[in-house]
């Protein structure tokens, strides 16, 4: 939520900006051209003036596509698909019932292996200690035609340790088989734990 927030804000100060640096470039540009056409010599000032308005314009496009994106953001941080998968990932984490994790994993993958049940099984074993309390935020997505892929961490509390968990799931896709975890990476405070599946390529 704050990643989308930020966009947003981004892209409202680009569009203040190009507003006013067009306003900047319309001035320059008029009085230098009036002042050249009375002989005074203003080359720079319509050179200026001509930057400051290609300079607004730019910033009015990028403005356009950081509130844009920050749209596409929410929608995805908003839909239900991707609140049920965090949910539910939590709570695999939560309990430490590596079959239920399992159940949640990809049947296809998309770019590579698939995460199988014993991945899940080895995941959850790698979390040592009791878990307190597992928070996750969305990082990120990318989306293919009917296919789209969340990317996700879990910051994890447990009894023993304190754990990163990044995971690629596909929310939605016209094919099921590709629907769930695509990725997971396990991380402790000195590095990586372990790895499964492959973010997939959607680009």
């Amino acid at each position: 939520m704050e990643s989308a927030d930020l966009l947003s804000v981004i892209g409202i100060v680009l569009i203040i900006a190009s507003a006013l640096m067009l306003a900047g470039g319309i001035v320059l540009l008029v009085f230098s051209i009036r002042s050249t056409i009375r002989k005074k010599k203003r080359i720079g000032g319509i050179v200026w003036g001509g930057i400051l308005i290609f300079m607004s314009v730019m910033a009015f496009i990028y403005g356009i596509m950081m509130i844009v994106l920050n749209g596409a953001a929410n929608s995805v941080v908003s839909d239900q698909q991707t609140n049920i998968a965090g949910h539910n990932i939590s709570t695999a984490i939560s309990t430490k019932d590596p079959d239920l994790l399992a159940d949640f994993c990809a049947s296809k993958s998309v770019s590579g292996d698939e995460v199988e049940e014993d991945d899940a099984e080895e995941l959850i074993d790698s979390i040592e200690g009791n878990v307190k309390s597992v928070e996750y935020t969305v990082t990120g997505f990318s989306s293919r035609n009917s296919t789209r892929c969340v990317s996700y961490k879990f910051d994890i509390t447990t009894s023993e340790d304190k754990y990163t968990l990044y995971v690629d799931y596909i929310t939605k896709s016209s094919k099921d088989g590709y629907v769930g975890i695509q990725r997971a990476s396990l991380r402790d405070k000195d590095g990586k734990v372990c790895e499964f599946g492959k973010k997939p390529d959607l680009d």
